[in-house]
């Protein structure tokens, strides 16, 4: 994604309302299970302040289709998820692929625990059947640093690559 894109992005961002306050330190979010697709068979937990936690919950993010969670309280739960899966065995011009990694940019800025304008993602059409999703996360906390991780998206489903 080319700079310019990358700014525009974060300008229109930043003219988005914020719907409620962005919460501050210390930053407290329960216990959380591992798991990406399934729970592990010790029901393994994950510190839930860990860059581990907000990796995998960025995941399963992009592995809900949009309206798949069962609206509840939360009205935003309706919103939640972008489907890596639909943009599998089709061909794509480089500014869709351009518009995807945007889109995907924007869904992982939806968690509460990156900062707005904190994810930047680079998107590769591989084949028609495998992306490569580069990945940079500036969580709102500090004391997790910047990190980055690649998704590789197939058939079978999305994978971190080694």
């Amino acid at each position: 994604m080319t700079t310019i894109v990358q700014e525009a992005i974060a300008a229109m961002q930043a003219e988005l309302a914020q719907t409620g306050p962005r919460p501050t330190a210390p930053l407290g979010y329960g216990s959380d299970l591992s798991c990406v697709r399934d729970l592990t068979d010790n029901m393994a937990e994950v510190d839930p302040m860990s860059v581990e936690a907000l990796k995998q919950s960025l995941i399963r993010r992009l592995e809900t289709r949009r309206g798949e969670l069962p609206i509840g309280d939360n009205p935003e739960d309706g919103e939640y998820g972008w489907s890596i899966a639909a943009l599998l065995s089709k061909g794509m011009t480089p500014a869709e692929i351009r518009d995807a990694a945007g889109e995907i940019q924007t869904e992982l800025t939806k968690d509460d625990r990156v900062t707005p304008g904190g994810a930047s993602v680079t998107l590769t059409q591989v084949s028609l059947k495998q992306l490569r999703i580069s990945i940079q996360i500036t969580p709102e906390d500090p004391t997790l640093g910047t990190f980055d991780f690649t998704l590789v998206a197939t058939p079978d489903g999305l994978q971190e690559a080694a």
